[in-house]
């Protein structure tokens, strides 16, 4: 065989296998929109006459499941990342999740997927991650990052941007099987022009589990005040913004409730919270109930309130109610709740609209659906700030629900 014979078939052979490739690659995309279509199909029939808001479902062209999805600053998109590769961007608007690389992790985190924790961003630039022993700050733009540490036995449960201008991080840490600490610190500049560099940040306060706070703590933030709960002393507790002891109405309010609470949400601008109450009833039960305070209600009887969100929904138990999962949008115009009533592995997602000249605060809420491909279960969740979109991810197809839009139509039902 002369040289220009093994030429033309070599060219026929890589023509073929390019053909092959892309072929097979359509095929994959084909059997991906399909899934995507089987899945919108199967949530439309769950609606079930309710007041509800389609997502758009966009499919994962991976071989492997997508276990964490997270906030990154980049339009439309939310972040993963996969082990021995990097962050990756998500495109959110059409049957096929766009994906691009926007940070390399190969050469410096031996990683596997369900190792990094709490990812969000910090601004525009940066986001924040845990991991482990350790947090670090990547900046996507400068393809750079720094890591920070927290110390030997200091296991990352929880982080929360505090203050973004000043990089100010309040940590959840696990430092034993039943021992926790607060840690509020302040980085200092962050100078990326070193490779592998460590930073540097000061510990402006610290609360452990033994202050008074027991072991199984819960928290939130509202503007300059941090709250704690601890549901073995059934009592909230109020702290500033150096976590010293301090008074708001809140308390007053929560810590006359008479039953266990188990999760606490304080809006971040308006005068109002939300707690899930654990009540026992007369079979010997326990019942979880919706509950609103609103602290600066001039009749105290009225401060705490059971919602009745069961029938709203359509159903008549106020106290058939389960979840652990409440959210504000990052704007603060939406109340995102999972209610697991029916499956905590796959709970429903309702949205409700903050109406601030609304007595309850909170608008007719509106079911926005759920995973309903089969065999699968809802993973992780994000938002994306540009648009507004709240995602989940089953492993394989995203649901993201564009809220400006679902805004837009409500203005449209209160003028007609």
């Amino acid at each position: 065989m002369n040289s220009k014979t093994k030429k033309v078939l070599f060219s026929i052979l890589f023509t073929f296998a390019a053909f092959t490739f892309l072929a097979i690659n359509i095929y994959k995309h084909f059997l991906l929109i399909r899934e995507v279509h089987k899945t919108m199909d199967n949530l439309i029939l769950q609606y079930n006459n309710r007041d509800h808001f389609q997502p758009v479902i966009s499919a994962v062209a991976s071989e492997n499941e997508i276990e964490q999805i997270f906030a990154i600053p980049f339009k439309n998109c939310v972040g993963t990342y996969y082990a021995g590769d990097g962050i990756t961007a998500l495109e959110c608007s059409g049957e096929i999740a766009n994906q691009k690389m926007v940070f390399p992790l190969y050469d410096s985190y031996p990683i596997a997927p369900g190792q990094i924790f709490n990812t969000l961003p910090v601004n525009k630039d940066e986001i924040i991650w845990g991991l482990n022993l350790i947090f670090d700050i990547v900046n996507i733009k400068k393809h750079s990052d720094l890591a920070f540490g927290l110390g030997l036995s200091d296991y990352t449960e929880d982080i929360k941007v505090i203050d973004k201008d000043n990089y100010i991080i309040l940590f959840k840490l696990r430092a034993g099987e039943s021992t926790y600490k607060y840690r509020l610190v302040k980085l200092h500049p962050l100078d990326y022009s070193i490779k592998s560099a460590w930073g540097n940040y000061d510990k402006i306060a610290e609360l452990t589990s033994e202050d008074e706070l027991q072991n199984d703590l819960d928290h939130c933030q509202r503007g300059d005040f941090f709250f704690f709960y601890s549901e073995k002393n059934h009592r909230l507790q109020a702290y500033d913004k150096s976590l010293k002891k301090t008074t708001h109405p809140l308390v007053d309010a929560v810590n006359g409730y008479p039953y266990s609470i188990r999760t606490t949400l304080v809006h971040p601008t308006l005068p109002f919270a939300i707690f899930i109450g654990r009540i026992q009833k007369e079979d010997g039960f326990y019942r979880q109930s919706f509950n609103i305070v609103r602290w600066e209600h001039p009749d105290k009887e009225k401060r705490v309130l059971i919602y009745p969100f069961k029938e709203i929904l359509g159903q008549h138990d106020k106290y058939n109610f389960f979840s652990r999962n409440l959210q504000f949008s990052p704007d603060g115009n939406w109340l995102i709740v999972h209610d697991g009533t029916y499956g905590s592995d796959n709970p429903e997602i309702v949205a409700f609209p903050i109406q601030k000249d609304n007595p309850m605060y909170l608008g007719k809420p509106i079911f926005l659906g759920k995973v309903m491909r089969e065999g699968a279960k809802m993973l992780s969740h994000a938002w994306i700030e540009e648009p507004m979109k709240y995602v989940i991810c089953d492993g394989k197809l995203l649901y993201s629900w564009e809220l400006g839009k679902l805004n837009d139509r409500l203005k449209h039902k209160n003028d007609l």
